[in-house]
């Protein structure tokens, strides 16, 4: 059990939030899980209404076992609001368009990033970094909610931080306070929230080592006998299959519940049958 510290709740607002403090960036689903259960058994939080449901993780064996799905009750995540400023200064050079934020004095190499924000302070509008051109250039995707919506030389302007942050470890929802699917995530000023879904199968992988095949074949299986056929639903099979056979990233394959063919059509993985066939036709 894994009950984390830098996890608070709101639970006056409807829907609650959930929120992970600065600056931590991830959070792993069974321990929120936990975390919250804990907070939900501490007697000052025992007259409000249960916050999280979660099923999964049984062990199906062969190092397979079902991926965890969180149903957040009448509640939301949110990670905290980075409000880190990366750079600013003044405008030397103008631009009626507003895509074009030019400073002589400017080292926006060293500091900027695609997708930080970047708000006028003069005109009060704003605009998503789209190219860091050189260190007294940067594009953006046209100013938006201020006053004249350019750059006027000599505006004032500042660049914030987007950090990105991931939710993974298995499946999350919501539901409102009528039972109404409710989006599990609230987004917050200068970070941008990741989801890392997994399949209804997932491969356990013990010590740090690579799956085996076997255990590939099964992971397969289960996902074609559990109704959960699309390749998306096989995304992470896929990765484990390319660090099994040593396959090329680049390589583009098409993925079934039984098999995995390569883009010319040959066959990496069959599973259709009581044995295995790989990529080198050697049967496993």
């Amino acid at each position: 059990m894994s009950v984390r510290t830098d996890i608070i709740v709101r639970p006056e607002l409807s829907p609650r939030l959930i929120i992970v403090q600065a600056p931590s960036a991830k959070l792993v689903l069974q321990d929120l899980h936990d975390t919250m259960c804990a907070w939900q058994d501490r007697p000052p939080n025992h007259d409000y209404d249960v916050i999280i449901a979660s099923a999964g993780r049984e062990d199906l064996g062969d190092s397979v076992e079902v991926g965890i799905t969180t149903t957040l009750q009448n509640a939301q995540v949110m990670f905290e609001a980075r409000v880190a400023v990366a750079s600013g200064g003044t405008v030397t050079t103008p631009d009626t368009n507003g895509v074009v934020l030019n400073d002589a004095a400017g080292d926006f190499t060293s500091t900027v990033t695609r997708g930080d924000v970047v708000l006028n302070v003069t005109d009060g509008s704003k605009a998503t970094v789209l190219n860091v051109v050189d260190d007294f250039q940067l594009r953006v995707d046209g100013l938006t909610g201020g006053s004249d919506n350019q750059w006027g030389g000599s505006d004032a302007y500042e660049i914030f931080r987007v950090v990105p942050c991931l939710l993974s470890g298995g499946n999350l929802t919501a539901i409102d306070d009528v039972g109404a699917p409710l989006d599990a995530t609230l987004p917050s000023f200068g970070t941008q929230i990741k989801l890392a879904f997994s399949s209804s199968a997932t491969i356990v992988s013990t010590a740090g080592l690579v799956p085996t095949q076997q255990e590939i074949r099964d992971a397969m299986k289960l996902a074609a006998s559990s109704g959960d056929p699309d390749a998306d639903s096989l995304d992470l099979l896929v990765r484990e299959i390319r660090k099994r056979l040593s396959l090329d990233p680049s390589d583009k394959f098409t993925t079934t519940p039984s098999q995995m063919r390569s883009e010319s059509g040959d066959i990496i993985i069959d599973i259709t049958g009581d044995e295995e066939t790989t990529s080198t036709g050697e049967r496993q």
